[in-house]
């Protein structure tokens, strides 16, 4: 596996990462040795959460480090992220790491661009305040459970 970046497809000043490379690259990246279906499941189950609260809405807020938020705080998607791929919670905290290493890697190639993240929504970098804004679009009538996990 490799351990570069996924290469994203830059649109404009927008940036879209490949959801299935996202998961090879974090699998090949991680320590746990959890394969690429298992952080496909924990990237399934973390957009399941979002889309229980959306409710077919569209949710803008701030994450320090993409994934959790106010609305869906870091304790719970560890536990999704345990539940979605079987690993006990020092697992998950690691592999869940992984996960904001590999998004901050892509965000950072061009940090004023937005990050396409099919699954999550649409990222950007906030300047000088080390943390994204975060559209999760729920618009399109999607429904949870529709994704893995």
């Amino acid at each position: 596996m490799t351990s570069s970046p996924s290469p994203g497809l830059a649109v404009g000043r927008a940036l879209v990462i490949d959801t299935e490379d996202f998961c090879r690259n974090v699998a090949g990246k991680s320590p746990n040795r959890v394969t690429s279906e298992q952080v496909y499941e924990a990237v399934g189950g973390i957009t399941n959460l979002y889309l229980k609260l959306a409710a077919g809405a569209k949710l803008e807020f701030e994450s320090a480090d993409g994934f959790s938020s106010e609305h869906v705080p870091l304790a719970k998607i560890l536990r999704e992220i345990g539940h979605c791929t079987g690993v006990d919670r020092k697992r998950s905290e690691r592999l869940f790491q992984t996960m904001v290493d590999e998004l901050r890697d892509h965000c950072l190639k061009d940090p004023q661009a937005k990050v396409q993240f099919g699954p999550i929504g649409t990222l950007q970098l906030i300047p000088g305040r080390k943390v994204y804004s975060v559209v999760f679009d729920d618009t399109g009538g999607y429904t949870s459970g529709s994704g893995p996990c």
